[in-house]
């Protein structure tokens, strides 16, 4: 098993958030704690994590520096020998791709009532106006018209939504003067 570094160590080292006179002062620690427990919710029990609790950061494993090299690289492979375009030589590489911290994969308990938003580029034109899209209209695309996403091959349905309304909209990058329709999702009471 690995020990792993202190998270408070592991950032300064990726991004350097952190001023001399912060790190000399020896407070980076109670910043960096009070950053990751603002709006900590312990209902799952889950304990919060300390600056100098020890994280293992996988990407540190990788030979590339960035994404891009790792993918010109692959790349130049594929080209050389197109024959051979899934036996990347490397056996960290979908680990490094597909691992959480890189992507971002999370899951989440969704409360009973939680409120989710679902948007939609345009609306419907009706006689009496310009109404958004509703019901199926607003839903997840039929499997036919679902297109790549995020967490979807082509013609796997996902249902995307945010958790608040400004950020699905943001989402959607909307033209200036574009409509954009909006469905609260919720979860049911049970």
């Amino acid at each position: 098993m690995e020990n792993g570094t202190p998270i408070v160590h592991l950032i300064q080292q990726d991004w350097e958030v952190f001023s001399e006179r912060l790190i000399q002062s020896d407070r980076t620690g109670a910043l960096l704690e009070a950053i990751m427990h603002s709006g900590w919710d312990d209902d799952d029990g889950v304990p919060p994590l300390g600056a100098s609790d020890p994280y293992v950061a996988r990407h540190r494993r990788w030979t590339h520096d960035t994404l891009d090299e790792a993918w010109e690289e692959f790349a130049k492979q594929v080209m050389a020998d197109p024959s051979h375009k899934l036996e990347f030589r490397d056996p960290d590489f979908d680990s490094f791709l597909l691992h959480e911290d890189l992507v971002g994969g999370r899951t989440v308990l969704v409360q009973p009532g939680q409120a989710f938003y679902r948007a939609r580029l345009g609306a419907v034109r009706e006689p009496d106006g310009v109404q958004p899209y509703s019901g199926d209209a607003i839903g997840a695309p039929p499997p036919e018209k679902a297109r790549p996403g995020r967490a979807n091959p082509t013609g796997k349905v996902v249902l995307y939504c945010a958790d608040q309304e400004e950020t699905a909209i943001a989402e959607m990058r909307p033209a200036r003067g574009e409509y954009v329709s909006i469905a609260e999702v919720t979860q049911p009471l049970y």
